[in-house]
Formats: structure tokens, sequence, C-alpha cells
């Protein structure tokens, strides 16, 4: 059943849209107000078009075709992140092979669609925008605090949770973190049950995952992370996560992953 969220919606919502195809074009917009979306799409197809629309602040929400004749999804991706950090940008694509997904995923992209599940549109738009307005909430809360706080000069330490059953990768995760100037307190928890726990403690700021343990598993760690707290920054660190598991990971809402070969990776995505 929709909630009262779903189904109301920003009226319009403003969407750039990177589009040669008219008929798929139209069908995006015609999927979307199927579902009581008020959609004015502001429809581009060259890099020129593309950077105009940006400078637009009305917009809310870009979708963006991955293959297109004088351009391309991924520059488009690069050029929003750059100019406009704050929009979704969905891929919307009959063409999008898992390796340049999981690249569009970790360079900033929310998520992919495929144009032959295009049944998919409808939710990962109302999580995108869910998302932002988390966002602003919280940057607004930030601000006040910054606003009460602006005198005080105290490096606090970054509260880690962290899910490993290895201790040598857990020493090894925080003396990389602390060698790097992070001042770390860091939870470990093995178990559904221990982070579960401290996810409802709260006093968080980060989580960092270990795909495969024993009794648990991190991908069932970041569905739970989601569902508690979706407002923390969550990070695989794993030795064994193939391409296919993460991209499911990026689209469900994992930052980043690091493999534990590549450990020096760790600093730059925390």
């Amino acid at each position: 059943m929709k909630t009262r969220e779903d189904t109301i919606v920003k009226t319009p919502l403003r969407i750039l849209l990177l589009e040669d195809d008219t008929r798929d074009a139209g069908l995006v917009q015609d999927v979307l107000e199927a579902d009581n979306f008020v959609c004015d799409v502001i429809r581009t197809q060259t890099r020129a078009e593309f950077l105009a629309a940006l400078h637009d602040d009305s917009i809310d929400l870009i979708l963006a075709d991955y293959t297109l004749p004088s351009f391309d999804g991924l520059s488009a991706l690069m050029l929003a992140s750059s100019a406009r950090s704050d929009l979704p940008f969905i891929f919307v694509s009959g063409t999008l092979g898992e390796e340049v997904a999981v690249e569009a995923l970790k360079i900033g992209a929310t998520d992919y669609i495929l144009k032959t599940g295009m049944s998919r549109l409808v939710p990962s738009v109302q999580r995108a925008l869910r998302e932002v307005r988390v966002r602003a909430e919280r940057k607004l809360v930030a601000e006040a605090a910054l606003g009460r706080h602006e005198a005080v000069k105290v490096k606090t330490p970054l509260r880690i949770l962290l899910l490993e059953d290895d201790p040598q990768d857990a020493k090894l995760i925080q003396d990389l973190l602390e060698t790097d100037h992070f001042v770390c307190e860091i939870t470990c928890v093995q178990t559904r049950a221990e982070f579960l726990a401290a996810l409802k403690r709260g006093g968080i700021d980060l989580i960092l995952a270990d795909y495969q343990l024993p009794s648990f598993d991190g991908l069932s760690a970041l569905e739970l992370a989601r569902s508690e707290r979706n407002d923390l920054p969550f990070i695989f660190v794993s030795g064994m996560i193939g391409e296919e598991t993460a991209v499911d990971a990026l689209r469900i809402g994992a930052a980043d992953y690091i493999l534990k070969p590549r450990l020096a990776r760790l600093v730059p995505a925390v």
C-alpha cells in the first residue's frame, strides 16, 4: 500500500532528462505520471544543452541515457557532480554493463535502471527524493550545531561501527586510519545481534563492514543499517566481493567498497 509520502510529490517535479530517443523520453514521463508524479521535463541531447540546463536551480532530478550520438552519460554524471552535486542522478539506459555501473555508482550516480526494467524507475526516484530530504535535514541540524559550537575547536573521535571477525584486519584498519591523523573510537562486532544492538545504541559516524563472516554477512548488515540508520555512510572492506555483488551493494546504499589487498584506498573513501 502506498503511503502519502510516496504519492504526494512536489508539484511539478523538475527533471533534467538526457535522452535522444523521443519515444523513450515519452515512456519515462508516462511511467512517472502513471504513479502520480507531476513532471516538468527538460529534455537535452548534447553536452551544451545539458550543461546549460544544469544552471537551472529549479531542477530536482537528473535522468540520463548512457549512450547518445554526441555525448555520453558518464561525462554527464561527472559534469553534474561538479556543478550540482546535490542533484540525484539516475541512469535510464538500454546499455550499461556491470563494470560501468559499478564505476558510475562510485562516482556518484544514485542508481541505474535498464530500459527493459522500467518498473524499477518509480521506486528509484522515490528513494532518491527521500535521500535528498534526509540530507537537507541533516545539513540544517549540522549548521545549527556548528552555530552553537563554532568557538569550540576540539578534534573529536571518529566513531566507527566495524563488522569484522578477524582481529588482525580490525587492527590494520584502525592503524591505517590513525596513521592519517584520524582519532578513532571503534566498536567491533561479529554477529547480527551485536551489529543491531550497536546501531540502536547510536553514537556512530561511520560503518565499515567485511562482506563474509561465519554467522552473518555484509549485505544483510547493509540492509539493516539502511532500515535503522540510513544517514550513516556504509563502506565495505572485504577480501572477497565480486562485481555483481558490488553493484547490488552500491545500489542498495553502500558508499563504497574497498578490497583488503588495496587498503590504500580506505582513507580517501572515508
